[in-house]
């Protein structure tokens, strides 16, 4: 008895998490929203309608035609997913850079790790990871790396969602696994950020195996269900080594079984088995760092107060702050007093909510994490083909549509979710362990994140196959002969009037936003950047005395700005034999030689607005002085291979030295095209018209309507 209540309470949560996910995404999803919440539930219905006339059709067919559309649309989607990411490129930077640059010279046997390793060590486990892969390449000479990068956690994501679908389809419900298996495939942000090296994609992937694993184990009959489970607990042990706050979901599955229908000795054999492989995968692991020559600092590692400081800040949606970021990083505060001014700077926090703002702050978070379906913040350098040496990123380009344009389906995965819940728990009905498990999970990241981390649209990607999982289970569960029978009684002779009124509802919203395809925005177009502002310190080039370093590269585009990081000191010793560190700016000289131009560039590395014309060019860093200077405006890269790639220029003569530098073009432009907003609108209108056509011949067209319900 206290299983099933508990078992409802957490479904009641459930229910209440997806139907605020379903408001935010309708009303608060962005703040470049195109569309009022009225168009956008237009657009969802149409959606829901469309999808529900489709899967009659698919019904009705024969079963030889069924089999040539399912391999023909499975095919066409593979197909786009390779097409997007050997088209185009996502520029690794920050994170990212520090692990693809570290990961690549592990790869090479060179065992020197980046201070940021030091300061951040719970991502030494994703660049061993991939340094595993890399030496892969190396043995294979594969020259592209950042590419083959791309391909093979897209291989990796298409090979588990092809598996859990497959397994789902096998034990559970063939019509489920077809739904599981598009919607997955369909969900855009899982296949962009296979361009995203970093836990991200890897961590997804993980999840959505770890699901088919326990399908085997909970549905099969399968006489080998302790070796499936042990195979899911070893999924999810490097799962958490890879990201740590999936230790949620460790103890959403540990509930799932204490709470699910199986005996006493099955749970304990279960949890027993889950425990002791996180154990020795985690011990493992540290064997693993050790023998990649990894040494943990206690002393300069970055204390978990930190976030969770940054996530209650009052001035931000509790995303990451620059500044309160580094509050309290300054050198030579010990971990304990790090610890300390961040555990007061908490208490402060809290003290001056009171209990309405901080549940304002926490919808904030919610609303910045959960708001838009399709993550894309960390996608600044999303360019067409090698060369970013367009106009604008893609981002700038279609940004704006491709975020609108997904949210409909957002908003219809979430409220389907929503209602799907609901409706079980208004019936009484039994939920299936998958369910519970993935309700869990989706709450358990929430939790983690919106109540005491801080926050970024791509945490919730974690969570994304366990959403996807539940809506899947309830488009499988409609009863889509009932609702195109209501569908009918309701339009009856009406069709035409429901399609002016539609109509009208789209040309509202059409109107009423059709401001923002003349509205000017300035956006800085860049065309150039590379690799990354090394900020976790300690890793700063040293350039000898009178030194000059040389760069050569290309600029596409006339009337842009350069910013070469110029942040240069020398450092000396005190009566006290303390290093003391003074600031000595390089000499930065920038020289278009195709107009024989010398381009002024001041003491901060930045040359003057639009002075760079297109060309060609030459950068020269020098050392001015009669001593060693060091600098992060230059990133020692070691063995990191960047040469396939025209993106990336190092020093003349330096191949493992590449400068920090920008060159961007600012520009006005509207938000939107016209030619982007009315195509969105057109296609809303076309789904209408053939939804309108279906009904008005639905005797011909929807044989199944004259079943009786």
């Amino acid at each position: 008895m206290i299983f099933k209540l508990l078992n409802n309470i957490i479904i009641v949560i459930g229910v209440a998490f997806f139907f605020l996910v379903s408001l935010i995404a309708t009303f608060q999803h962005s703040s470049n929203q195109l569309f009022n919440p009225l168009t956008l539930l237009c657009g969802s219905v149409l959606l829901f309608i469309l999808l529900v006339l489709f899967l009659n059709y698919f019904q009705i067919i024969s079963k030889r035609l069924q089999r040539i559309l399912f391999y023909l649309f499975v095919g066409l989607i593979i197909f786009t997913q390779f097409t997007i990411i050997l088209s185009t490129h996502n520029s690794p930077f920050t994170d990212t850079g520090y692990i693809y640059i570290q990961a690549q010279n592990l790869s090479h046997n060179v065992f020197d790790w980046n201070y940021y390793f030091k300061i951040y060590p719970n991502n030494v486990n994703i660049a061993i990871f991939w340094s595993f892969i890399y030496r892969f390449f190396n043995f294979f000479h594969i020259v592209n790396q950042l590419r083959a990068t791309y391909i093979i956690q897209l291989l990796m994501l298409d090979g588990a969602i092809l598996f859990t679908s497959y397994t789902v389809k096998k034990h559970i419900n063939a019509k489920l696994g077809n739904i599981l298996l598009f919607s997955l495939l369909l969900y855009l942000p899982l296949t962009l950020f296979t361009e995203w090296i970093y836990n991200d994609s890897i961590s997804s992937t993980l999840v959505i195996l770890l699901l088919g694993l326990l399908c085997r184990v909970w549905y099969s009959q399968s006489r080998f269900k302790y070796f499936w489970f042990f195979l899911a607990a070893l999924d999810l042990a490097f799962t958490f080594i890879l990201r740590q706050n999936s230790v949620v979901i460790i103890i959403a599955l540990s509930i799932t079984i204490v709470l699910m229908g199986q005996t006493l000795r099955q749970k304990f054999v279960q949890i027993s088995i889950l425990i002791a492989t996180v154990i020795v995968v985690y011990f493992g692991s540290s064997v693993i760092q050790t023998a990649q020559r990894y040494e943990r600092n206690n002393q300069v590692v970055t204390p978990a107060t930190r976030y969770i400081n940054m996530g209650l800040n009052p001035n931000t949606s509790g995303q990451i702050d620059g500044n309160d970021a580094w509050l309290y990083e300054q050198p030579g505060r010990t971990p304990k007093e790090k610890n300390r001014l961040y555990l007061s700077s908490i208490k402060r926090r809290l003290l001056n909510y009171s209990v309405g703002s901080l549940s304002e702050h926490f919808l904030k978070k919610a609303t910045y994490m959960y708001g838009t379906g399709l993550t894309i913040q960390d996608f600044f350098y999303w360019y067409a083909g090698n060369k970013n040496n367009l106009e604008e990123s893609i981002l700038d380009r279609f940004g704006v549509t491709l975020v609108n344009g997904f949210q409909f389906f957002y908003i219809l995965l979430s409220v389907m979710t929503f209602v799907f819940l609901w409706r079980h728990l208004k019936n009484k009905r039994s939920i299936p362990p998958v369910v519970l498990f993935s309700v869990l999970g989706v709450l358990g990241v929430c939790a983690f994140q919106v109540g005491l981390w801080e926050v970024r649209d791509r945490y919730s990607l974690l969570a994304v196959p366990f959403t996807v999982f539940i809506f899947s289970y309830a488009l499988a569960e409609l009863d889509i002969v009932g609702w195109i029978s209501r569908f009918g009684s309701v339009l009856k002779q009406d069709v035409i009037r429901y399609f002016i009124i539609s109509t009208g509802l789209l040309v509202f919203g059409y109107l009423s936003n059709y401001s923002l395809t003349t509205q000017l925005v300035e956006k800085n177009n860049v065309s150039i950047h590379q690799p990354y502002v090394a900020y976790a310190g300690q890793s700063d080039v040293k350039i000898k005395a009178h030194d000059k370093l040389k760069i050569t590269f290309d600029v596409e585009t006339t009337g842009n700005t350069g910013i070469f990081y110029n942040s240069a000191y020398s450092i000396s010793s005190d009566s006290k034999s303390q290093q003391v560190k003074k600031y000595l700016p390089l000499q930065i000289s920038l020289m278009n030689t195709t107009l024989h131009k010398s381009i002024e560039v001041d003491s901060n590395g930045n040359t003057k607005a639009n002075t760079m014309q297109k060309g060609k060019y030459v950068l020269t860093l020098t050392n001015p002085t009669n001593q060693a200077i060091y600098t992060q405006g230059i990133i020692d890269i070691g063995k990191a291979d960047f040469s396939f790639n025209s993106l990336y220029r190092s020093i003349s003569g330096h191949p493992e030295l590449m400068p920090v530098m920008t060159v961007a073009r600012s520009s006005q432009n509207t938000l939107v095209s016209k030619k982007q907003y009315n195509a969105i609108f057109t296609l809303l209108f076309v789904i209408l018209c053939i939804i309108t056509y279906m009904f008005r011949k639905k005797d011909k067209i929807l044989p199944l309507n004259k079943r009786k319900v």
